[in-house]
């Protein structure tokens, strides 16, 4: 039970730094970039709280009707996810796969702090009944700085300026205008934009929390680094790998784009070894956390992985995919990534944009 206990523990202590992200002085689309992890972390909470409960119950710790009690607050915080929240988790954040125009902005703007409210006060009620019974304190991060952003490009108080961009997230950006996809091969592009504009503020947070000497920060900075593991593994996928959900951006312009050479050379090139570490990081602790696996063996993998190394590996795939856009008229479009339009620009239409505190 212990190695169960001790997850559930550092889940909930990760879970409350990443809840406490959202009173930093950014701006909407980065406070939900990075607390979209807290729906990966729920997921886990969730299956361990269960292991947890069963535990306790074998072990004579809680009787038939504690059981009962902690099984109904699991239930309905898990009902709560259950109702397609865990698309967030698998569609927008453990991965980067294909969904509806409309689901990605009705999800996207479902991470908000009235949603992580209501989740982390569900949680809350787990952990403080399992702590009870148990007799040991809940571990918690201490308050969020509130202005690690201030004066910085990804700060929420922002000169009024107005944006064009192709990923499929850009209709759910203050002041920015977007692209309405006509084809499969169009949505393959734009999540790739997409998961390149992830990765920029995965690595900026990364960069503004990296002297870390507060639980909170050093959640943040640890939060910031998983993710950049999930999104560059959708990176790659989307570009080079086919699957079950669709056919990766090469297999689409396979014999028919300008860009194929190109991207074929970049597939060529990839380094196996270092994909499969991060797929293994991926697997058992940035996506999921393995039950199976000693928490601080997981922890120990995670830090052993050269983040330069991830930046650098990053930034050449995103490189190649631009390159290879612009060799075809059809898929320059990809280029228009976040591009600031003429300051004579003064207004836009309302877009999909909902703020992250509404």
């Amino acid at each position: 039970m212990k190695d169960a206990y001790t997850k559930l523990w550092n889940i909930y202590l990760w879970a409350d730094g990443i809840y406490k992200f959202s009173e930093e002085n950014a701006d909407d689309h980065v406070k939900r970039v990075i607390t979209r992890r807290f729906f990966v972390l729920l997921d886990d909470f969730i299956k361990i709280a269960r292991v947890v409960k069963n535990d306790l119950m074998k072990s004579s710790t809680i009787n038939a009707r504690q059981k009962k009690e902690l099984e109904e607050l699991i239930k309905e915080l898990a009902t709560q996810y259950d109702a397609q929240l865990d698309l967030i988790r698998d569609k927008l954040s453990a991965h980067q796969q294909p969904i509806m125009l409309e689901q990605t902005i009705y999800w996207w703007n479902n991470i908000n702090l009235r949603t992580l409210y209501v989740l982390y006060d569900d949680m809350g009620r787990v952990i403080e009944y399992i702590s009870i019974v148990i007799n040991e304190p809940v571990a918690r991060c201490d308050d969020a700085k509130k202005d690690s952003f201030v004066g910085t490009e990804l700060s929420g108080e922002k000169a009024q300026e107005f944006f064009i961009s192709t990923d499929r997230l850009s209709l759910t950006q203050k002041n920015t205008g977007g692209m309405l996809a006509c084809h499969p091969l169009q949505e393959k592009g734009q999540i790739i934009v997409s998961i390149a504009n992830l990765l920029k503020i995965d690595f900026q947070v990364t960069y503004y929390f990296d002297d870390p000497r507060t639980e909170y920060a050093e959640t943040i900075h640890s939060t910031a680094r998983l993710m950049t593991i999930c999104d560059l593994i959708s990176l790659i996928d989307n570009l080079y790998e086919d699957n079950q959900y669709d056919k990766s951006l090469l297999s689409h312009w396979k014999n028919e784009f300008k860009g194929y050479a190109s991207l074929e050379a970049s597939n060529r090139n990839r380094d196996t070894n270092f994909e499969t570490k991060l797929r293994e990081v991926r697997n058992k602790f940035a996506a999921h956390i393995d039950t199976e696996s000693d928490l601080q063996a997981i922890i120990d993998l995670f830090n052993s992985i050269d983040f330069e190394q991830i930046s650098k590996y990053a930034e050449y795939h995103v490189n190649s995919f631009m390159k290879s856009c612009a060799e075809d008229i059809r898929t320059k479009m990809f280029l228009l990534h976040q591009v600031k339009l003429e300051p004579s620009i003064v207004g836009m239409s309302p877009n999909a944009y909902e703020p992250f505190v509404n």
